[in-house]
């Protein structure tokens, strides 16, 4: 399982290295090219998965569109070790989407305080914001986690459009990392929104720090010491969320709905995580996005796209983006607009 986990991870790099011995063979011996080449034959269905060349524009009138966000939000940016930069990336957050008004957001890493000691309010601010009524008929929260029934932590749902029922999925293994499904009702319709967060990788100071020492200088004599110790952390991710998953895909083959996925996978398209969640469902940034599409903003290690909007497959998205522009998180935002119109 770990030849697994380490080939979906290197995929874009294996794929570009066959491209560029296509081209080096071509001048040398030209027979070789017949490796290359079979390997990116067998492999061709994934490709798009990993980089799209043409982005689907929003049509100018698309009655039925839904503007769909999915966004680790990393607490808010709360513990930035910074003390003189508290508050300020919330407010970045906060000033994203008034800017971006989504009908139907999904935050991962939510933060929510009961009272007012640290003067960090969230959830009225985005129901503000989104010009929503402060009514629990228009956004769902699950806190798994809380301190001193003060500050809690889990994830959240905001829709423009009534919620009729929601709840949580039960995920083994979960610890802080979970899901929840709302059912919205649209023109007489009822559509489940999922948003989930799979198991993360738990890396600490120490592999960052190892991370940058390796793109500075693969020599280094603690390389094999702190490359096992990611590698075992990865391993053991990828087991946590393959069990996450099936879970999750029971729930979701039973119902009885059509569906929209959002989430943070914390896995990148070649994984069996993507690959069985969007076994019945359409993937946003395959049908409308460009470029590479990554997600993951991370400062050691490499950038991988692992923030997904999966829909049902009578549906159609459109103008799949990535907004880099907000870096408040490790995690970029994403949104795409979906027809809901069969």
């Amino acid at each position: 399982s770990e030849i697994i986990t380490l080939c979906g991870l290197a995929f874009p790099y294996l794929l570009l290295s066959n491209i560029f011995f296509c081209i080096v063979w071509l001048f040398f011996k030209y027979q070789y090219i017949l490796i290359s080449l079979s390997l990116i034959l067998i492999n061709i269905h994934n490709i798009d998965r990993h980089y799209q060349l043409k982005a689907t524009e929003k049509p100018p009138k698309c009655i039925n569109c839904v503007k769909v966000m999915s966004y680790n939000v990393k607490l808010f940016d709360l513990y930035n070790p910074n003390k003189n930069e508290f508050g300020k990336g919330k407010d970045q957050i906060f000033n994203y989407l008034k800017k971006e008004k989504p009908d139907i957001a999904c935050f991962q890493e939510y933060f929510y305080e009961q009272g007012s000691k640290l003067d960090f309010n969230t959830t009225d601010s985005i129901l503000a914001i989104l010009d929503l009524k402060n009514d629990e008929k228009f956004y769902y929260q699950y806190f798994p986690t809380h301190s001193k029934n003060e500050y809690y932590y889990g994830i959240a749902i905001f829709s423009k459009y009534r919620i009729i029922d929601a709840g949580p999925v039960t995920m083994k293994n979960s610890m802080n990392n979970n899901a929840i499904f709302a059912d919205i009702r649209y023109k007489g319709d009822t559509i489940r929104i999922y948003n989930i967060h799979l198991a993360s990788i738990h890396m600490e100071q120490s592999d960052y720090e190892a991370g940058k020492r390796f793109s500075q200088n693969i020599e280094d004599p603690e390389f094999n010491k702190n490359a096992k110790n990611i590698l075992k952390k990865l391993n053991s991710a990828f087991l946590k969320r393959e069990l996450q998953v099936k879970a999750l895909y029971a729930h979701i083959d039973s119902c009885p709905h059509p569906i929209i996925l959002c989430g943070d996978f914390n896995d990148t398209p070649a994984s069996y995580s993507y690959n069985k969640l969007s076994k019945k469902l359409k993937d946003t940034f395959r049908e409308s996005g460009k470029g590479r599409g990554y997600t993951y903003n991370g400062e050691a290690f490499p950038e991988y796209r692992i923030d997904y909007i999966l829909h049902d497959k009578k549906y159609k998205a459109f103008g799949h983006t990535v907004s880099k522009e907000i870096t408040v998180s490790d995690h970029y935002p994403i949104y795409s607009y979906i027809s809901l119109q069969e």
